[in-house]
């Protein structure tokens, strides 16, 4: 019977943590090939990423990601001819929990992001954990963003 335990012992170990980390390696490699930055705005730390060119949009990532599912999103529902900025929200990736992490304070903190990018009328997107976040958006700086669509999964609310 302990020749068995063992030998299972040797099969989850081939067959389940062995490729486990490889995943997990590669999805490191992944991460860190995306080019980023830390910004320093009026509202803290906030980390970054920025691709493409043309029409810029902010796009907000749910809970299961930082930047980089943001930048998922981005390539899934907008495709190609705009310059997504990605922030990583508070406590993913480079951008840390403040005390105070409410949806409110998140939109502050987009707006800060949208003023170091010096957009003064971006669009702004997201899915699943940003929603609050979206319509929380205007009310923060409604001048920042007047003319500007929130879209929520497809379909705007708002301009």
């Amino acid at each position: 019977m302990l020749w068995f335990a063992a030998i299972l012992l040797v099969l989850s170990f081939v067959f389940l943590y062995l490729p486990y980390r490889r995943d997990i390696r590669n999805a490191y490699a992944k991460l860190d090939s995306i080019e980023r930055q830390v910004i320093e705005t009026e509202c803290g730390p906030i980390e970054v990423a920025m691709q493409g060119e043309g029409e810029t949009v902010l796009v907000s990532h749910g809970i299961g990601g930082g930047f980089d599912q943001g930048l998922g999103l981005a390539e899934a529902y907008l495709g190609d001819g705009y310059k997504v900025i990605e922030p990583s929200r508070f406590g993913y990736h480079g951008t840390p929990l403040p005390a105070s992490a409410s949806p409110a304070n998140q939109a502050d903190a987009f707006v800060c992001v949208i003023g170091f990018a010096r957009h003064p009328t971006s669009d702004r997107d997201g899915k699943l954990g940003g929603r609050h976040i979206r319509y929380s958006i205007g009310a923060a700086s409604p001048r920042t963003h007047q003319g500007a669509d929130v879209r929520l999964h497809g379909g705007a609310i708002g301009g």
